[in-house]
């Protein structure tokens, strides 16, 4: 074999070396350059939402709630804008009781608005749609009514405090709050936004409203506007009922109501004790009425034990609960469960109070105070938070700073990436 032929192959050997290389370079370069592009701009997606909610919407705002797989693991924040895939504004998110919450205000009345859920490099996605769209509706004046109010506890009788409740009447769109430290929640029924209309207007007491616990997903309170208006039966964590239909009279949250319609004599209630009774002596007379023939679950939960009895109703409706034991010096709550006229399940809630022998009651006994309306309602403007502060004041709202939007900037990576894009670049151009 002549040199020359040995050297022309060794050549081509080396020139085909270095063209594999140009290739690598040229992939690895433009792969790491697209990749922190597509970060930058919002390409990459995750599904680790597990529940997303567009709450309390307003001619000039709207709140979002949601939950997702990996929670307090990264700072996650909304952006919108009103062109879809431009996203001009941002606002980070609170973490309250395992729930994301973002406020968003100064937006524009009757303005299509589109925004997506944004965390890390990474942009959330739900139901296979990134961006969604919410619609502000027109300013409008109406009529104010008196607001909805209520208590949640879980199943052991507690206080449910800072969770988030969802309220969403049939047809419109749904409002949220945050229960206090001692369960309770209030929403101002004004601002609702019929869903077809996307106008506001008033809902009649009549229309049905579900309320659910963001947290607690299976289970769902059904009942009526005016019911709710207070909603005297506490709502439970992960239970599901259908509330009675009682009539407006009486105190919140329990208090035994007279009954005054022919229709409403067999539905379910406690009789004895009165919410918030004192009691001298250690054997209160625990009595009610249920659908007849049906079964009665009692739970009396005390300062350090918790009691609990069956009995059933009698063809009259009547239960009474005989037990041997006697109660100790403390405050007690009572749960019956039984089921409505309509076969749903319903848990009818009572408080009382057992005191120590030789103790008297000055003046009215009354319990604990709990959510009081006042006799005026003030209209409040519809574009407010719903978060709860210290005080029972209507929908109050935390103010949040705006973060600064992060900017494009070339990152290390995208340095890497033109230095390969350039020395593959080269190398081809050379050989």
């Amino acid at each position: 074999m002549a040199y020359s032929s040995y050297y022309i192959k060794k050549s081509r050997r080396g020139l085909f070396v270095l063209g594999i290389i140009s290739l690598l370079s040229l992939m690895i370069g433009g792969t790491v350059f697209f990749r922190q592009v597509g970060r930058e701009n919002g390409w990459q997606k995750t599904k680790g939402i597990n529940r997303l909610s567009v709450v309390n919407i307003s001619p000039h705002g709207f709140e979002v709630v949601w939950s997702t797989n990996n929670p307090v693991t990264e700072e996650q924040w909304i952006e919108w804008g009103t062109q879809k895939g431009v996203f001009t504004a941002k606002q980070n998110a609170e973490y309250i009781n395992g729930v994301y919450y973002t406020v968003v205000t100064g937006l524009t009345e009757d303005t299509s608005y589109h925004y997506r859920v944004r965390t890390g490099t990474k942009t959330y996605e739900l139901n296979a749609l990134v961006n969604t769209t919410v619609r502000t509706p027109k300013e409008s004046k109406e009529k104010p009514i008196s607001p909805a109010y209520g208590k949640v506890i879980i199943p052991s009788g507690k206080p449910y405090a800072n969770g988030l409740l969802i309220y969403e009447i049939d047809g419109y769109y749904p409002l949220a709050v945050f229960t206090k430290e001692t369960g309770e929640w209030l929403l101002p029924l004004t601002g609702l936004i019929d869903k077809k209309s996307n106008m506001i207007q008033s809902a009649a007491d009549t229309v049905s409203v579900s309320l659910k616990l963001f947290s607690y997903p299976d289970g769902i309170v059904r009942t009526t506007v005016l019911q709710t208006r207070p909603l005297r039966q506490a709502i439970t964590a992960g239970i599901s009922m259908r509330l009675a239909q009682l009539p407006q009279e009486g105190s919140v949250l329990g208090e035994n109501v007279r009954i005054s319609s022919p229709q409403l004599k067999g539905q379910p209630r406690i009789v004895y004790p009165k919410e918030n009774a004192i009691i001298p002596g250690n054997a209160p007379l625990i009595r009610g009425v249920a659908v007849a023939s049906q079964d009665v679950l009692v739970l009396i939960q005390g300062p350090t034990k918790q009691y609990s009895y069956r009995t059933k109703s009698d063809e009259k409706g009547d239960w009474l609960i005989k037990y041997s034991l006697a109660l100790g010096a403390g405050r007690y709550t009572i749960a019956a469960t039984t089921v409505d006229t309509n076969g749903f399940p319903l848990t009818l809630r009572r408080s009382f109070s057992i005191i120590k022998s030789g103790e008297q009651v000055l003046g009215e006994a009354t319990g604990s105070p709990t959510l009081i309306p006042t006799p005026t309602i003030t209209p409040v403007p519809t574009s407010t938070s719903s978060i709860p502060n210290s005080t029972p004041t209507i929908a109050p709202s935390i103010p949040t700073a705006t973060p600064p939007v992060t900017g494009g900037g070339m990152s290390s990576y995208l340095f890497a990436a033109l230095f390969c894009l350039v020395v593959g670049a080269g190398l081809v151009l050379a050989f």
